[in-house]
């Protein structure tokens, strides 16, 4: 369980806390880490837990995940012009998180400067302090008993982890492990991942918002955040405050090093809302 934190009130220490971190966590290897912004710091409220798997959602239905990904591809599938074949399920989950349908899939991105976006957006929540995770991917697959390494997302192993939110019973023909992956796997999907219940993975930039968000994942197979399953000792999860009144300074920095709504969600909505409110980009 993570309990320890730190605070950040200027950009210059938000600075310090990572780079502090980083020398902990990376313990002098050259691998990257992730970042992901929460406006609101109460982690009862907003858990690391992908949607999909939080009360809300899980309470409804048994197979709410089923539904809605085969609701979403019956669908969706005659609104697109050359939709990929059913079983490309990183193309459909993708698309599904895209549009903000709840997913087995937790936003990460390799920008610190993104997840401050997120952690101060709603600067007008008046009196909610923001905070900023900092997760050590390689360590965490570790952890979970996988490789060591961020996997890409098209990997055999991070499709093990997509092909249950399409099937309510997989079948092993379904599944392409690796060979490590596919001798656990005979043992028990079930079991498979209650012993690892997340990966770690690089997202496949295939349009223009993952791209400037720099977006990477954790797949959750179960419905365990990850405040526990690591613990303050693992040194792989950092929690990092953003106070409420630091919010709007905060965000106009951002903005001053070309961090905006529009940056980081460069889409034909977002350009039409801003105009709307007053904005003016010429």
């Amino acid at each position: 369980m993570i309990t320890e934190y730190l605070i950040a009130n200027t950009f210059e220490e938000l600075l310090i806390h990572v780079e502090k971190c980083m020398k902990i966590t990376k313990k002098g290897k050259n691998f990257p880490v992730l970042f992901r912004g929460h406006s609101d710091k109460d982690s009862l409220s907003y858990p690391l837990l992908p949607k999909i798997h939080r009360k809300e959602y899980s309470d409804k239905e048994k197979y709410r995940e089923l539904h809605l990904a085969g609701s979403f591809y019956v669908k969706a599938k005659a609104l697109m012009q050359n939709a990929p074949r059913s079983k490309d399920y990183l193309f459909w989950i993708t698309r599904m998180q895209h549009y903000g349908l709840p997913t087995r899939l937790l936003d990460w991105t390799k920008s610190l400067l993104v997840a401050l976006f997120f952690a101060v957006k709603n600067e007008r929540k008046h009196g909610i302090d923001g905070c900023i995770w900092m997760l050590n991917p390689n360590a965490l697959n570790k952890k979970m008993k996988h490789y060591e390494g961020i996997f890409p997302m098209v990997s055999r192993d991070c499709q093990n982890y997509l092909v249950p939110a399409f099937h309510r019973e997989p079948k092993f023909n379904l599944l392409t492990p690796s060979t490590k992956g596919g001798k656990e796997i005979e043992n028990g999907i079930d079991e498979y991942f209650e012993k690892k219940p997340v990966i770690a993975c690089w997202a496949e930039e295939n349009d223009l918002r993952m791209m400037m968000q720099q977006s990477a994942f954790t797949i959750h197979a179960l419905p365990k955040s990850l405040e526990e399953l690591i613990d303050d000792e693992d040194e792989i999860l950092y929690k990092i405050i953003i106070p409420y009144k630091k919010k709007p300074t905060l965000l106009q920095q951002l903005e001053i090093c070309g961090i905006s709504v529009i940056d980081v969600f460069p889409d034909i909505e977002t350009l039409a809302k801003l105009l709307d409110k007053g904005f003016s980009f010429t």
